[in-house]
């Protein structure tokens, strides 16, 4: 089944989430920028800045929240897409449909990329040409 993968790299607001159970994004870099930071009067272990970065990507914050959290904190479906249409085009005619009549559009959550939409076209109408969408 053919398809395209999209990946939103900025899924999560800085705004308060409404739960006091799961930290923003800033909140969490206030942590590690505290777990980095050494009082004088304290023996802490330094982190290499290799895993200091690590610990403030996206990446970090999604092993952080885990994945049920991350589900929680991303747009639903309907928020990541607001009007979609696909533009077929058979060689001879160019029709423009809506989206959930041509393709199939499933969220998807990876520690890599956080929030992707995967958009496939099924077999049956995998025969046409998209141009666009």
């Amino acid at each position: 089944m053919p398809g395209i993968l999209i990946c939103n790299l900025n899924p999560y607001s800085s705004e308060p989430f409404g739960t006091d159970d799961i930290p923003t994004v800033d909140e969490y870099a206030d942590q590690v920028d505290k777990f980095k930071n050494c009082p004088e009067n304290m023996t802490c272990l330094r982190k290499p800045e290799q895993i200091i970065r690590m610990m403030k990507s996206n990446a970090g914050y999604f092993q952080f929240i885990g994945p049920h959290n991350a589900r929680r904190l991303t747009n639903t479906l309907e928020e990541s897409i607001l009007l979609c249409t696909v533009i077929i085009d058979d060689g001879i005619t160019t029709l423009a449909e809506p989206c959930d009549e041509i393709v199939e559009i499933t969220k998807t959550i990876n520690e890599n990329f956080l929030e992707c939409l995967d958009i496939s076209v099924p077999t049956e109408q995998s025969n046409f040409m998209l141009t666009g969408m």
